[in-house]
């Protein structure tokens, strides 16, 4: 009689157990990954509601300093930068306060607060000296960047899945022309808007932040002064040579500007 023996799959086994072991090690990193998310997440939401008590007590600098910490560890918000700007506002440092108004304004374009303090702290400017944004300009900047990007991605599917319908079944041309035109129109638009405004971001806007700003001729501190210009004035940057930038104002007055100077 013969007797068959069977080996044991040793490899199968210890190839299933590293398998599980992988799986758990995954598990493990991606749970830990997690918490440590969350108590990220924890730690700045506890620093944000710390600022704001800090901001209703009247420690303004206080506030500062830890809306500042948090724009620094990469947590750039609408609200950080909104009550950074409210805080700066208090402790009547208008050109930091629009500076980061307008940060904010990038993110929500359209938040009626923003827009109401940014005029109300622009209105306490000295002087008529700062820029004025053009009817372009303006147009841009009703819309976030992701806003103008998304809306012509998905007006151009629009338009490219009815031309496919209307190859496929050309008896809904008719009926399907006006929807056809419309998406392209609105492709169309939406495009232009987003290179107007790749346009305007290479236009850069600084913001003044000391009481007065000194406007020179040339990019030295020996060069003479062209003019003054009041703690929160907005400048438009026409050039840069090293820490100076060439600036214009509301009246087309040029000359250059500390870097330092400026935010």
């Amino acid at each position: 009689m013969t007797c068959l023996c069977y080996r044991p799959q040793t490899g199968k086994v210890r190839l299933l157990s590293s398998f599980t072991l992988l799986h758990f090690v995954c598990l493990a990193s991606l749970l830990l990954l997690v918490l440590s998310k969350l108590q990220i997440c924890a730690a700045e939401q506890s620093y944000f509601e710390q600022a704001n008590r800090l901001y209703e007590q009247g420690k303004y600098s206080e506030a500062v300093s830890l809306y500042e910490s948090m724009l620094k560890a990469g947590r750039y918000s609408v609200g950080v930068l909104f009550n950074l700007g409210n805080s700066y506002f208090k402790m009547g440092d208008l050109g930091r306060a629009i500076y980061n108004y307008r940060r904010a304004a990038t993110l929500a374009p359209r938040d009626p607060d923003i827009q109401a303090n940014l005029r109300f702290a622009r209105d306490h400017v000295s002087g008529s000296a700062s820029v004025q944004p053009k009817v372009w300009e303006r147009a841009v900047d009703y819309f976030t960047e992701n806003e103008l990007s998304s809306g012509a991605a998905i007006f151009f599917w629009i338009w490219l899945v009815i031309l496919c319908v209307v190859r496929w079944k050309p008896e809904l041309q008719p009926s399907l022309r006006a929807y056809s035109r419309m998406s392209g129109v609105l492709f169309i638009a939406t495009v232009c808007l987003l290179a107007l405004g790749c346009a305007e971001a290479k236009e850069q806007i600084v913001t003044v932040i000391v009481k007065q700003g000194l406007v020179h001729l040339g990019p030295l501190q020996e060069s003479q002064a062209a003019f003054n210009v009041a703690d929160g004035t907005e400048l438009r940057v026409e050039a840069r040579r090293d820490e100076w930038l060439q600036v214009s104002d509301r009246s087309n007055r040029t000359g250059w500007i500390d870097s330092s100077q400026v935010r």
